[in-house]
């Protein structure tokens, strides 16, 4: 980074958490450095300076993957508002605004489809969900928004949107859908 290093960076997002400034996240947000350097004094001087992990640069999926799964067990969700409208209500009706905004992201292949999916998670927040709200929710982790649309057309018709939705669950065809 060519205004500061990591270690400046960290301790600069630190004190702005802690004051409660922009970017609107939680104080214990995770902090991870990617270092080119490898040697236990980086990994040291990254952790002093309010990093929570570091991970040399040339690393595989997976370490970064338990890294982050590490640091975010047992925490509870960030409290910021997420920037899509809620949907209306907590009726399944209620969640037809936010599954055609989902549907439409994932047409377009759009990683705007992750917070579409936090709304709609949301909204069954203290209710029973249906199992294809976790498989809808694992396929948009992984960015296979293919098989999402099609979880999210079984969705809507679990939820009796379909017809709210336009016919096929109003989901616009996806890449391989016929």
């Amino acid at each position: 980074m060519p205004e500061m290093d990591g270690p400046t960076a960290a301790r600069t997002i630190r004190r702005l958490l802690a004051a409660s400034v922009a970017p609107p996240c939680a104080p214990g947000v995770p902090i991870v450095a990617l270092t080119s350097h490898d040697c236990k004094d980086e990994a040291a001087r990254c952790l002093e300076a309010g990093m929570d992990a570091c991970l040399h640069k040339v690393f595989e999926q997976g370490e970064l993957l338990a890294i982050l799964q590490g640091l975010m067990d047992g925490r509870e969700p960030a409290g910021h508002e997420v920037r899509t409208p809620h949907p209306a209500g907590t009726n399944a009706a209620g969640l037809a605004p936010a599954l055609r905004r989902l549907a439409g992201h994932l047409a377009e292949g759009n990683i705007r489809a992750d917070e579409d999916m936090a709304v709609v998670r949301e909204a069954f927040i203290g209710r029973v969900a249906p199992p294809q709200l976790a498989e809808l929710g694992e396929a948009v982790d992984r960015y296979d928004f293919t098989a999402a649309a099609m979880i999210l057309d079984r969705l809507a018709e679990v939820l009796g949107l379909k017809e709210d939705l336009g016919g096929r669950g109003g989901m616009p065809p996806a890449a391989g859908r016929g």
